[in-house]
């Protein structure tokens, strides 16, 4: 059985319980513990903010101010109001892009920064108990 073969075994989880063997919680527990924090936790992080990022720009209407960017304000098409009505509209619109593009930014940036600390957290608990045990002075 080669090392493939036993990193495999061990990340089967449907090959037998743990509890039917308490010898093999010892083996397989830093090995799960290591997937879900350096697999399957990055994973569902990045797919929450994609879906965070996605539902916010549906919120904030970010397409339909695109597209109806030089339309009238309020469907004015009144004669000698239309010019005054897409000036309002587009000065309006364009605000209203920048705040919700500047929110998406700020929202993806954070995301990211959580993902990074979700990452590193492991490294920095192992480096200040290295630090307290002297091994790193």
């Amino acid at each position: 059985m080669g090392i493939y073969q036993l990193i495999q075994s061990l990340l089967d989880f449907k090959q037998m319980p743990i509890s039917a063997n308490p010898a093999l919680l010892i083996v397989r527990f830093p090995v799960l513990i290591i997937k879900f924090w350096l697999i399957e936790g990055p994973s569902y992080l990045t797919k929450t903010t994609w879906s965070l990022i996605r539902t916010t720009a549906g919120i904030l209407s970010i397409s339909l101010l695109l597209k109806t960017f030089f339309a009238p304000w309020k469907g004015e098409y009144r004669k000698g109001y239309v010019a005054i009505a897409r000036g309002i509209g587009m000065t309006i619109r364009f605000f209203t892009l920048i705040t919700g593009i500047l929110i998406l930014v700020i929202e993806a940036l954070l995301c990211l920064i959580v993902i990074v600390l979700w990452i590193g957290a492991p490294l920095y608990w192992v480096g200040l108990l290295l630090l307290s045990l002297g091994g790193l002075a």
